[in-house]
């Protein structure tokens, strides 16, 4: 269901909400967002269809988490678009588990999907303000499999996602909005950080992107395809997709 769709279906008055609740509207406008039941020790987190959030005092802890981890669930849908598109056939619940998988078994994969994810809530925070703490917590693994020419290279591949995803975003968070988020951030207890070194301005033009699209929805299929213990997991998956998405 799309914004408009969303207020005019549930007679919401958008001028009336708080900040957080414009843009807890905006991410349920593309996919379940509630409430965590218990606190698993963190913000947030996206799986399966749903983004779980922690009840939070903090209105603007609970704004950049939600963009956090809207940035991830749209990154899998337009993975989940381009191999709809290559196959000619609707979205299933085996190719949502499918790309699920394959973002999170590979480590090059997740390190571009954790980066894009914080590449576009940076764009809604304060210089000095700006947070890779979940994608620099994955460099220790990355590092043991692949050099720093690859880690340039799954950046830079993030932030090209990034930017496809930031103008989907924008589209409802205007300039105005963006700027009530930066002034919220502002005036919480928010650290100041060095993290805005982690970010680059590389991105890869059309066809190379379209290279790298390939090589992250291709490079593990015949490990999948001959592993027992991944094909359990993307059937769980599945399954698990195929209930949220009821």
């Amino acid at each position: 269901m799309i914004m408009g769709e969303f207020i005019e279906t549930y007679d919401i008055y958008i001028d009336k909400l708080y900040l957080s609740e414009k843009i807890l509207l905006f991410s349920k406008s593309f996919v379940k967002t509630e409430y965590k039941q218990t606190n698993t020790g963190n913000y947030g987190y996206y799986g399966f269809n749903i983004i779980y959030l922690q009840d939070m005092d903090s209105d603007p802890f609970e704004i950049i988490t939600i963009i956090h981890e809207l940035s991830h669930f749209l990154l899998s849908e337009i993975l989940e678009q381009i191999i709809s598109e290559i196959l000619n056939t609707d979205k299933t619940d085996a190719l949502e588990a499918f790309v699920y998988h394959i973002l999170h078994k590979d480590i090059f994969n997740k390190v571009v999907d954790e980066y894009c994810a914080h590449t576009v809530e940076a764009r809604f925070e304060n210089f000095k303000n700006q947070d890779y703490g979940s994608y620099l917590n994955l460099l220790e693994e990355f590092t043991q499999e692949y050099s720093e020419k690859h880690l340039d290279i799954a950046k830079t591949i993030g932030n090209t996602f990034a930017i496809y995803i930031k103008s989907i975003i924008e589209s409802f968070i205007t300039a105005e909005l963006r700027n009530e988020i930066k002034y919220e951030l502002h005036k919480s207890d928010l650290k100041k950080t060095n993290d805005f070194q982690y970010g680059t301005d590389k991105k890869l033009n059309w066809n190379n992107f379209k290279q790298a699209i390939k090589i992250i929805l291709t490079k593990n299929i015949d490990q999948i395809r001959y592993n027992p213990k991944d094909l359990k997991e993307l059937e769980n998956a599945r399954l698990k997709f195929s209930e949220n998405n009821k």
